[in-house]
C-alpha cells in the first residue's frame, strides 16, 4: 500500500468516524480538533485506523500527531515496518 492509498483510506475513516460529508475537503495540514473532534473522537479515529491497517500506534506517536498529515506519516512508517 503506497502513501497515497494510505492517505485516501485515512481521509475516508476520519470522515466516517466524525460523520463528515464525503464532499468535505481534507488535507494533511488539518488538525482533528478543527473538524469538531474532541479527545474521545480523536482516540476513536486512531483506534479505527489501527484496526483498519492492523497496526498499533505507540502512545508517544499519538500524542505527537497534531495534524492529519502527522497521522498519515505515522501509519505509512508503521505499515512499511510491517512489510505491507
Amino acid at each position: 500500500m503506497n502513501e497515497h492509498e494510505v492517505q485516501d483510506k485515512i481521509f475516508e475513516l476520519i470522515k466516517f468516524q466524525l460523520r463528515l460529508s464525503q464532499d468535505e475537503h481534507l488535507d494533511n495540514k488539518i488538525e482533528l480538533n478543527t473538524l469538531g473532534a474532541d479527545s474521545l473522537d480523536a482516540c476513536e479515529v486512531l483506534m479505527l485506523i489501527e484496526e483498519e491497517f492492523e497496526i498499533e500506534i505507540p502512545d508517544d506517536d499519538c500524542e505527537d500527531a497534531g495534524t492529519i498529515g502527522d497521522i498519515i506519516n505515522i501509519v505509512v512508517n508503521l505499515v512499511e515496518m510491517e512489510g505491507g
